[in-house]
């Protein structure tokens, strides 16, 4: 294994460092055009595990550890590992094996089971990968060739792709000694792994792969509900090739929310919402589906008191008085427009003004805390889960609802192209946020993640959207100046880059939905 840059120059940056780690049957020189895409900032290190180095006969057990090993010696600790195809699940089965080492994981186009099993329908059928393997063996280089072309198909852009791949092969006498690692293509399965692993994972998929289906999608938060999931519009096998800018872009913003997030002040999230109090109606479609979804996952109880934290203008006020007729009802919220709102809609609801950092009710008074989209504009999170755990009584449930890191990424992402400024909120990650309620003594219980994607005639629209509902820039610290008509305009040249092909620019929102509970005794 070749390292691009010594460890002492990555280690020595604000950002961790990025090790990308490459698939079956390719060299280092696939990612020179991510490379270039990816620009200074993170610093970068391509691992070459040449798999023509592998022990010549040994199983795929003595391979995978042989990898391993290789791997141990060369990714530098805090380290994001970003593989592709079998390089992805090399890594899922590394940070699985070595907890704490790394920061991140990002897998592009990788299935964490790569043939199809019983109990898994997503891989490649056995009798196709046994005739790959026969035609590899009777001509490696011809089969690397159909390979490439094989990876390439129904990309948007296959002739390009598919010449990148084909020059990024390894010679002939490396390409014959690939055996090895094609049969531990075959036999490793890291679902288990992607269960075990603390550190967030983000699996970028190719909308037409023929070899790691789309489908992945649907099935990968059942093993890790903190999942990353992005799909890139067009793309094949290697959607860094077709899309280099797209994905540098979405794996830039995933990387920066690894970093602490800027803390945010009271009084200004109780400013931006008490303004948006009048026109917040108009504009939250989201956030109304979001809250039934969460009351949806209410167990079945018969609560004595029920609050409702962040209650904004009380839409969901209404629907918590149908669905526990008998309980009292306390709705709170830091912007008092806002609980005037929510007053005229379920008038013997006790309206609160107050922070979720510092709660005003007694300790062991509530049977239920159900907060949709609020906490996170919390300046501490460990706090605001502190005092949620205090005013449960034992045995009492809290519904939490975030948006997670992946919301709006591609807005961040065009403005740092743009401009290279932070002017919209960064979100925690739900690692970060079950952390914190752990801490406070909550137990986690189902865990849900969805991702919404909104559409926009333009950025403008965007932007309008956000102030609409009080979520512009809130933190503390962040760009607030947008700038002027160029601004702007460099701002769309940018956000086409991340444009999926739907109508109108997309705005991700990643939605987590968390149960938690407060133990007895």
């Amino acid at each position: 294994m070749t390292l691009s840059a010594p460890a002492e120059a990555v280690l020595a940056t604000r950002s961790p460092p990025v090790v990308l780690l490459t698939g079956w049957g390719s060299t280092a020189r696939v990612f020179d055009v991510l490379v270039e895409a990816l620009g200074p900032e993170p610093a970068l290190r391509t691992a070459t595990l040449d798999m023509a180095e592998a022990p010549p006969d040994a199983d795929p057990d003595a391979v995978l550890e042989w990898a391993l090993g290789a791997l141990a010696l060369e990714v530098p600790p805090g380290a994001v590992l970003v593989g592709w195809s079998l390089g992805g699940a090399l890594a899922l089965r590394f940070a699985a094996r070595h907890p704490g080492r790394l920061a991140a994981v990002v897998c592009i186009a990788t299935n964490p089971c790569f043939c199809a099993r019983a109990d898994w329908k997503f891989g490649m059928p056995e009798q196709d990968f046994a005739a790959f393997r026969a035609a590899y063996h009777e001509d490696a280089t011809a089969q690397l060739g159909r390979f490439a072309a094989l990876q390439a198909t129904g990309d948007a852009s296959a002739g390009a792709v598919r010449r990148a791949l084909r020059d990024a092969r390894p010679d002939a006498s490396r390409s014959a000694r690939l055996g090895p690692a094609l049969d531990l293509l075959a036999a490793l399965d890291v679902r288990s792994d992607l269960a075990a692993i603390e550190v967030p994972v983000l699996h970028v998929l190719g909308e037409n792969d023929p070899l790691v289906p789309a489908s992945l999608a649907q099935c990968l938060p059942a093993f890790s509900p903190a999942t990353g999931i992005w799909v890139a519009a067009g793309s094949a096998h290697a959607p860094f090739l077709s899309r280099p800018r797209a994905v540098a872009a979405r794996l830039r913003d995933f990387i920066a929310s690894l970093r602490p997030s800027l803390r945010r002040r009271s009084a200004g999230v109780a400013r931006a919402f008490g303004r948006a109090a009048a026109r917040y109606d108009t504009g939250a479609a989201l956030q109304r589906d979001c809250a039934a979804a969460l009351l949806a996952l209410a167990p079945d109880m018969r609560p004595a008191r029920v609050l409702d934290l962040g209650c904004g203008t009380g839409a969901t006020l209404p629907a918590l008085r149908e669905r526990f007729d008998d309980a009292q009802l306390l709705a709170a919220d830091i912007a008092y427009p806002m609980l005037l709102a929510a007053r005229s809609r379920v008038p013997a609801a006790a309206c609160v003004a107050a922070d979720a950092e510092q709660l005003p009710f007694a300790d062991a008074s509530v049977d239920l805390v159900f907060s949709s989209l609020a906490l996170q504009w919390c300046g501490n999170i460990e706090r605001a889960f502190a005092g949620i755990a205090r005013v449960l009584r034992p045995g009492g449930v809290a519904l939490i609802a975030l948006p997670g890191p992946a919301t709006l990424w591609e807005l961040r992402a065009a403005w740092q192209a743009a401009d290279g400024r932070e002017h919209v909120n960064r979100f925690l990650s739900l690692h970060t946020v079950l952390a914190a309620a752990r801490a406070a003594g909550l137990r986690p219980g189902r865990i849900e993640r969805e991702e919404r994607i909104e559409r926009h005639a333009d950025t403008r629209s965007v932007a309008r959207g956000l102030r609409a509902i009080g979520a512009n820039s809130l933190d503390a610290g962040r760009s607030e100046g947008l700038g002027g008509r160029a601004a702007w305009t460099r701002l769309e040249a940018c956000y086409a880059d991340l444009a999926d092909g739907g109508e109108g620019l997309p705005a991700t929102w990643e939605l987590l939905r968390i149960v938690l509970g407060r133990p007895h005794g």
